[in-house]
């Protein structure tokens, strides 16, 4: 009897482990394209801040390089007061570094999912085609 009970067990964790492999695979399928958006911000000493995108990539670590060269590629790391590099939990990098001026600058990278949906593309075209008729009424009234 308790033979038959851990089976079916085993059989229910092996179908609820397939079943979350399964899930797990639908959602990366639904995922089209990701970018990795390298960006600054500048603290000057009056707290103007200022934020500028420095690049967007396709693969994750060809924007931690970017963002790990950002600041150094203008300043030798050790102009700076302090210079801090952290890694953050899904792998990317945070910098923060504090010129002898008191200003602050900070570089890190936004992970961003872009959505190719076909359904997305067929409402575009649909809008289009419903200016470009709206387009074609305007001209035959002008005439």
């Amino acid at each position: 009897m308790s033979t038959t009970i851990n089976k079916r067990q085993s059989e229910y964790s092996t179908s609820s482990q397939n079943t979350k492999k399964l899930k797990q695979n639908n959602d990366e399928s639904e995922i089209k394209d990701v970018v990795y958006i390298v960006i600054r911000e500048e603290i000057n000493e009056h707290s103007i801040s200022t934020i500028s995108i420095r690049g967007v990539y396709k693969h994750k670590i060809t924007a931690i390089n970017a963002a790990k060269c950002d600041l150094t590629d203008e300043w030798s790391q050790s102009f700076f007061d302090k210079y801090r590099s952290i890694k953050t939990k899904d792998g990317l990098i945070k910098i923060k570094a504090i010129c002898p001026e008191g200003e602050i600058m900070k570089v890190w990278i936004e992970k961003k999912i872009i959505n190719t949906d076909e359904d997305s593309e067929d409402e575009e075209s649909d809008d289009n085609q419903r200016d470009e008729d709206s387009d074609d009424d305007q001209t035959d009234e002008e005439d």
